[in-house]
């Protein structure tokens, strides 16, 4: 047992105001997880408290969890969730090409912009209707750094002007895009 114990369903509850129902939805999202010495720790109230605030921002659970995995460093969610928020909100997205050519275009200024060897280059980004084929087919490791390259990305152009798309969007978009960019080293071998 940890230093604090654990803490029960209904206390868990009582503490973040939160019913059953959203307890156990955000157990089933892997958002919270029991710990191996009881229900829950007590970090899960501040856990739940976060997803709770985030719903000001991003009113779906998977909107929700692409937002808190782009702003929130601790927040890691596994391939498995992250694979289902983005299953979920691609198609949800008004606009898609259009949004994703504008993240595209300033990735490649912000990437001219550093004075790093190899600045990023404009490259073709497949056709919308090919996007959940790519989520789906995409290994976990691969999701999960491909989503880890674009919340830094992510964070970089949100402090552009980016007409408005939201954050949970731009992390969507630019995942898909860090998904199929070509990397040329890596097709050498």
């Amino acid at each position: 047992m940890g230093i604090f114990p654990p803490v029960s369903d209904w206390d868990l509850r009582q503490r973040t105001g939160i019913t059953y129902e959203q307890l156990q939805n955000f157990k089933a999202w892997g958002l919270i997880c029991p710990t191996e010495d009881g229900p829950w720790s007590p970090e899960s109230v501040a856990r739940i408290q976060t997803l709770k605030s985030a719903a000001e921002h991003a009113r779906t659970l998977p909107r929700r969890v692409l937002f808190l995995r782009a702003t929130s460093p601790y927040m890691n969610v596994k391939a498995e969730s992250l694979r289902r928020a983005l299953l979920e909100l691609l198609p949800s997205i008004r606009s898609p090409s259009k949004k994703m050519r504008r993240i595209n275009a300033l990735a490649v200024q912000l990437g001219q912009r550093n004075p790093v060897k190899n600045p990023m280059k404009a490259f073709p980004v497949p056709h919308r209707s090919e996007w959940l084929g790519i989520v789906r087919g995409t290994q976990d490791a691969r999701l999960e750094a491909s989503t880890q390259l674009a919340c830094g990305l992510t964070h970089a152009l949100m402090q552009l002007d980016l007409d408005e798309i939201p954050c949970e969007e731009v992390l969507a978009l630019l995942t898909i895009r860090e998904l199929v960019r070509p990397y040329p080293l890596l097709q050498q071998s």
